[in-house]
């Protein structure tokens, strides 16, 4: 009988191709658990905590004030702009 060797693709590298799969799912789920800890810090205001927003001052949606009531607002224009004149 003739030694005839398998033409496809060896067990080895089926075995690495899972594992590298693997890790990198699990790298993927780690740094969205990463990620989401950076948009919770986000989510309190960098503004200015306000019954109402002026008219040059933006309304910031999912943002959390000290009072409950209150709504997070922003400048429009930047403060550049205010250290020109």
């Amino acid at each position: 009988m003739s030694d005839k060797r398998a033409s496809g693709i060896s067990m080895n590298a089926i075995v690495i191709a899972i594992i590298s799969l693997i890790v990198l799912i699990v790298t993927i789920f780690s740094m969205t658990g990463r990620f989401g800890l950076v948009s919770q810090q986000v989510e309190a205001c960098q503004g200015t905590c306000e019954a109402s927003c002026e008219l040059n001052e933006r309304s910031i949606e999912g943002t959390v004030c000290k009072e409950p009531t209150a709504t997070c607002c922003m400048d429009i224009y930047s403060s550049q702009s205010d250290d020109t004149k």
